[in-house]
């Protein structure tokens, strides 16, 4: 599984490759299926709130300014592709809103369990409804609002993949973070997410373009949220240390994102 998951990177590079991340988690052969994935209602943690009011009020105020100018080393924004390959582990997970300033407010964040290994196909269950943030837009989702995942141990390994819906509009599609080549329409041709593993260490966030390429600018601050682990069996978002996000396998290729505005 390991070579596959690299080659899906090797075969067709997007963006130059600068540098590898040794990271060292241990791989675990559990499904994520329909009947053992629960999304829970949204909630609202001042923990979370307080651990990206920075982010987010940056995203805000550098609408279409590219998102790994002003957070963080820009080498640490890399291609979602790099996930390729990767599963979730039994356990819970909050899948938190960070901010947009996408302007649109219809776009839909979902996830996808049990995609192919080609990256096709899956269970689609919505995470976040016309995404809005109260600063950009007018109402509903706030920094710090959250869901959480609850994967359940099964036989086999579940890949997993986020899609953001903004094909309500004439120059909007279906885009997901990991597995480009199922992005509609275009497939292939633009990576619509880049991840960021080391801002927040533990925390894997994810951020959107929601545009297709010959309209893009490029800035990622579409629809930007976290993956957080909570680990086994904690209830509370504020009573945990936060811990690795995603098992991944082995080696990540991190690439250096030149967003360039068109």
């Amino acid at each position: 599984m390991s070579d596959s998951w690299s080659d899906n990177w090797v075969r067709k590079p997007i963006i130059p490759m600068k540098k590898l991340l040794i990271l060292g988690f241990a791989i675990a052969a559990f499904s994520i299926s329909a009947s053992a994935q629960i999304i829970s209602a949204l909630d609202l943690s001042a923990s979370y709130a307080a651990m990206f009011q920075s982010l987010h009020d940056d995203i805000v105020i550098n609408a279409g300014d590219p998102i790994n100018d002003y957070s963080g080393d820009g080498d640490d924004w890399v291609a979602g592709s790099v996930l390729a390959g990767a599963s979730l582990v039994a356990g819970k997970y909050d899948i938190v809103f960070v901010g947009e300033n996408a302007g649109w407010t219809t776009n839909d964040l979902s996830i996808l369990t049990d995609v192919a290994g080609d990256g096709s196909g899956g269970t689609s269950t919505l995470i976040f409804a016309d995404i809005k943030d109260p600063v950009a837009n007018t109402n509903t989702l706030t920094v710090g609002n959250f869901k959480t995942l609850t994967v359940g141990a099964g036989s086999g390994v579940g890949l997993f993949d986020f899609l953001l819906d903004s094909s309500s509009h004439g120059v909007g599609g279906l885009w997901r973070a990991i597995y480009p080549s199922e992005n509609s329409p275009n497939p292939g041709v633009f990576e619509h997410a880049l991840i960021n593993t080391t801002l927040f260490p533990g925390i894997t966030l994810f951020a959107f373009e929601d545009i297709v390429i010959n309209h893009s600018d490029y800035d990622y601050g579409d629809a930007v949220f976290a993956l957080i682990s909570r680990g086994a069996s904690v209830p509370e978002p504020s009573t945990y240390g936060i811990i690795g996000a995603i098992a991944l396998l082995g080696l990540i290729a991190s690439r250096r994102i030149k967003a360039k505005k068109t």
